[in-house]
């Protein structure tokens, strides 16, 4: 093989390597930013619990609805709904 082969060769490699590297650090760090950018941090929130389900839900994200003078607090749309429909559930 003459030079020229064998350091193109190298070349090749490195660039391959380079990359992979690349790849591998910056997606992985694009990829954590972006599913934490859209969610809140739950530390140092009020919690509240469903009246339906059960579930607890920071008090920011859930969907209010008043029943009887009294603000329920629930995890989604469907809770909320079912909550104001079903005039037998107390919370």
């Amino acid at each position: 093989m003459t030079f020229l082969a064998i350091m193109l060769r190298f070349l090749i490699i490195l660039f391959l390597l380079i990359y992979i590297l690349y790849r591998l650090l910056w997606k992985d760090n694009r990829n954590r930013n972006q599913r934490t950018k859209g969610q809140k941090s739950i530390r140092n929130e009020e919690m509240v619990k469903d009246p339906v389900c059960g579930t607890y839900v920071s008090l920011d994200l859930a969907i209010p609805a008043k029943k009887e003078g009294r603000t329920y607090h629930f995890c989604s749309k469907e809770c909320r709904n079912k909550f104001l429909k079903d005039p037998t559930q107390d919370a």
